[in-house]
C-alpha cells in the first residue's frame, strides 16, 4: 500500500469513527476519530512516518483530545441521561408477601418475594408460616415485616 493510500485510510477511519458518534453516544468514539484525522495530517505535512509512529501519535492524541476537551464537550452535547432509582427494596416496601417459616422478632424467619425467599423478622410478635405479611422495612439482609390482617389479605 502506498503512504498516501495509508494516510487517505488514517483519515477515513477518523471520518468514520467521528460518525460512529452518532450511533455510540459517549463522546470517546470522536476523539479516536479526531487522533486518526491528526496522524493523517501529520502524514500528510510529513511529520509523522511509518505503522509505529502513526500508531502512536493516534495513541497519545486521541488520549490527549480526551482529557482536554471531553468535559468541556459534555456542556454542550448533553447526553440522554435518565436517572432512576435502582433501590429494589422502595418497590418492594408495602407489598404483601407469603410467609413460608415462621417470622419472629428473631432470626429463622422467612417470606416470598417475587418467587425467592428471603431472611424476615417482625417488630413484635409472630407470624406463622402459611400467613400473609406486609413488608415495613429492610434491616440488613433481612425484610422487617408486620400481620396483614384477614380482610387485608389480596383475593388469589
Amino acid at each position: 500500500m502506498s503512504v498516501e493510500t495509508v494516510t487517505w485510510v488514517w483519515f477515513g477511519a477518523g471520518v468514520l469513527l467521528m460518525a460512529l458518534e452518532l450511533l455510540l453516544p459517549g463522546l470517546i468514539s470522536v476523539f479516536l476519530g479526531l487522533g486518526a484525522v491528526t496522524v493523517a495530517v501529520g502524514r500528510w505535512v510529513g511529520l509523522v512516518h511509518g505503522l509505529g509512529a502513526s500508531l502512536i501519535t493516534w495513541f497519545v492524541s486521541s488520549i490527549l483530545l480526551t482529557l482536554a476537551l471531553r468535559s468541556v464537550l459534555t456542556r454542550f452535547v448533553p447526553g440522554a441521561r435518565e436517572r432512576q432509582g435502582t433501590d429494589e427494596d422502595v418497590d418492594a416496601f408495602g407489598e404483601v408477601v407469603d410467609v413460608t417459616n415462621t417470622v419472629t422478632d428473631g432470626p429463622g424467619g422467612r417470606v416470598r418475594l417475587h418467587g425467592t425467599t428471603w431472611q424476615a423478622r417482625t417488630a413484635e410478635g409472630s407470624i406463622p408460616a402459611g400467613s400473609q405479611a406486609r413488608i415495613v422495612y429492610r434491616d440488613n439482609t433481612a425484610f422487617i415485616v408486620e400481620a396483614v390482617s384477614p380482610k387485608e389479605e389480596p383475593a388469589s
